[in-house]
């Protein structure tokens, strides 16, 4: 999340903190989930979520460990494979 040289703290740091927040709680529920999905319950881009998801195997971010899996019609969705990784601490 904060690895990339563009990153400036000030302008993107609380959105993508949020970002990353919201996806984690809501991959925590163990369930597959399409970069859609992600998106819309986040309030950002498909790009957005899936770099959430990069952020989320990251040691720094938890370490989770995701699947995926091919829908169709070029969709995959993502699962956490330990949930209670994936969940923001309070």
């Amino acid at each position: 999340m904060t690895d990339g040289y563009t990153f400036n703290e000030a302008r993107d740091g609380d959105r993508l903190r949020r970002q990353l927040d919201v996806i984690k709680d809501a991959m925590g529920d163990g369930h597959p989930h399409t970069l859609a999905d992600l998106a819309r319950v986040a309030e950002c881009s498909t790009a957005s979520a899936s770099a959430r998801i990069r952020d989320m195997r990251k040691a720094k971010h938890g370490g989770a460990v995701i699947d995926r899996a091919y829908v169709g019609n070029g969709v995959w969705s993502y699962t956490t494979l330990v949930p209670e990784l994936a969940r923001s601490n309070p």
